[in-house]
């Protein structure tokens, strides 16, 4: 079965030393690595800032614009693609979950509202006010990465989790409810789907997973995403069927298999419901590898 490129910090030209970070300038990121013009997706974090370009940027079917100092974020496993100017620059990092859940103990990754839930808005715009200090952080990082002095892994670390805090306190969706315990209880939910949902399709299995009666589970994701926990469900399912519908050339029934359909027609019916769109009608309308 065909897959969709998924790209770790290998394919990126490493740092000596740094086997879980990459750090570049947009434009040399974007000349020296063509193979990212194409649909692709990565294994690690991802933080782009734009300081010049306008643009598209295309994440999971959605698409969102580019324009001068616009910070974008990306989690494993997101599809993205973009269509930049040719006076496109900025600054990019990414890095592995290891990287930053391996130093700082109390704090993870995905405590960051921008990676806190799949749903989360990718993208911030930076208030003028924050332009200078921010893209200050990132020369600070490539500095560290080109020169060899004494704690620059340190140095990083601190870089890396302060561009975070800033990015974070102006984050234009940030949920008001972000640390409330259903909310939390909704993320976990949602890293459940994501392990499971080819295998495990029903409400009352996540619920059994998770210690709650159904119905609470129902009412807490309807609480925080005004969803139901099958809406969750079926929008992970869906989501990777247009995925692979969209990058991949296997027929519908392999895809329907590789999702836990064995009966093709009711995935088919599944997908109709969720897009109003058939498995073919919604092929034959977007471009395909």
């Amino acid at each position: 079965m065909a897959k969709i490129p998924v790209y770790g910090i290998s394919e990126f030209e490493p740092v000596k030393g740094y086997a879980s970070f990459y750090v570049n300038d947009l434009k040399n990121h974007l000349q020296n690595h063509k193979f990212i013009n194409k649909p692709h997706s990565h294994s690690t974090y991802i933080t782009i800032l734009f300081t010049k370009g306008t643009g598209v940027h295309h994440i999971d079917f959605q698409t969102y614009p580019v324009q001068p100092w616009t910070a974008f974020f990306l989690s494993p496993g997101q599809v993205h693609a973009w269509e930049l100017s040719d006076d496109t620059d900025g600054y990019v990092f990414f890095h592995t979950r290891s990287f930053y859940n391996d130093v700082y103990y109390d704090s993870r990754i995905d405590d960051f509202p921008f990676f806190f839930l799949s749903q989360s808005y990718p993208l911030v715009e930076v208030p003028e006010a924050s332009r200078l200090p921010l893209a200050q952080y990132f020369q600070d990082i490539l500095k560290e990465k080109s020169e060899f002095l004494p704690h620059r892994e340190l140095k990083i670390y601190m870089l890396v989790a302060t561009i975070y805090i800033e990015l974070s306190r102006i984050y234009k969706n940030m949920e008001v409810h972000q640390e409330s315990e259903n909310y939390k209880r909704v993320r976990k939910l949602q890293k459940l789907i994501d392990t499971h949902y080819t295998t495990t399709k029903l409400p009352k299995d996540y619920s059994a997973m998770m210690h709650l009666s159904t119905r609470h589970l129902s009412r807490i994701c309807n609480e925080i995403l005004n969803l139901n926990t099958g809406d969750l469900i079926q929008e992970r399912i869906v989501l990777e069927a247009k995925r692979l519908l969209t990058y991949s050339k296997d027929p519908i029934a392999t895809i329907a298999y590789a999702l836990g359909y064995e009966d093709v027609s009711y995935f088919n019916r599944l997908f109709k419901t969720r897009t109003s769109l058939t498995p073919k009608e919604f092929r034959d309308q977007t471009i395909r590898l």
